[in-house]
């Protein structure tokens, strides 16, 4: 049976890859009469928002902030970009380390029938009944990979790698910038050893990932050490084998 050239157009356009955008665009509007500290800085993300749990940052900047508006540009890489997953435009205002304005709301980009530019509206994060600093805690902090075998973390990673620890049941979940790893591990005071670490197995190119090194830090992982917000993996003879930065909670955003 013949097929029409109509339906082989169709059939052609379905399976063709979509030409993402080059980059996606945030307007921001400030709150009426903002004045900011000195030094004030915006932080933009592009999240792919598929896994709901994690959120996978796609393309992150940081710029001074300058209300009453301001212009946000991120750059992509339209490999990353998947068309069935949702994808939101993120940004925070922060100084001095607090995060000051932030978006309530999530700003869908770029699939699903949204634009690759959006009008954001900044508001006050609100207050918190806390004022003591932040101090990351070794389980329950999102603990971003730095450094590896003292390599600086490559800032082309496909995905941000991490490591978070789970207090209630003792497992272990993260990436090391490509395949997701999970697994458990056993802690009594400052040592660690991490157990039956399993990890996906998907082809990654060569320089974007710290997949295997994080994985064989684990495996000789025997202590931890935290200061300020900065965690360390020693190995038996007290050696270095990887380092953390603790990322503090940001403010709920809401909207589903």
């Amino acid at each position: 049976m013949k097929t029409s050239p109509i339906l082989f157009a169709l059939m052609f356009a379905l399976s063709a890859p979509a030409a993402w955008a080059a980059d996606v665009t945030g307007v921001l509007s400030y709150p009426a009469g903002t004045v900011l500290p000195q030094g004030a800085t915006v932080e933009a993300e592009l999240r792919d928002d598929f896994a709901a749990d994690v959120p996978n940052v796609i393309a992150h900047m940081e710029t001074p902030a300058t209300p009453p508006s301001q212009k946000v540009v991120l750059k992509l890489d339209a490999a990353k970009i998947h068309g069935h997953h949702p994808y939101s435009f993120v940004v925070s205002v922060k100084s001095a380390g607090q995060y000051i304005l932030y978006t309530p709301q999530k700003y869908p980009v770029l699939t699903q029938g949204h634009q690759s530019r959006v009008d954001i509206a900044l508001a006050p994060v609100p207050a918190q009944p806390e004022t003591k600093p932040y101090g990351p805690a070794f389980e329950e902090t999102y603990w971003k990979l730095t450094s590896v075998g003292g390599v600086p973390v490559a800032a082309g990673s496909l995905r941000e790698p991490f490591l978070r620890l789970n207090a209630f049941n003792h497992t272990l979940s993260g990436t090391g910038g490509c395949n997701n790893f999970a697994g458990g591990y056993e802690a009594q005071g400052q040592t660690v050893a991490f157990k039956e670490v399993a990890t996906t197995r998907m082809a990654c190119p060569a320089g974007t990932h710290s997949d295997d090194a994080l994985l064989k830090a684990l495996q000789a992982a025997r202590k931890w050490q935290i200061a300020d917000d900065r965690m360390n993996l020693l190995d038996e003879k007290g050696g270095t084998v990887a380092s953390f930065q603790g990322v503090p909670p940001q403010p709920v955003i809401g909207g589903k």
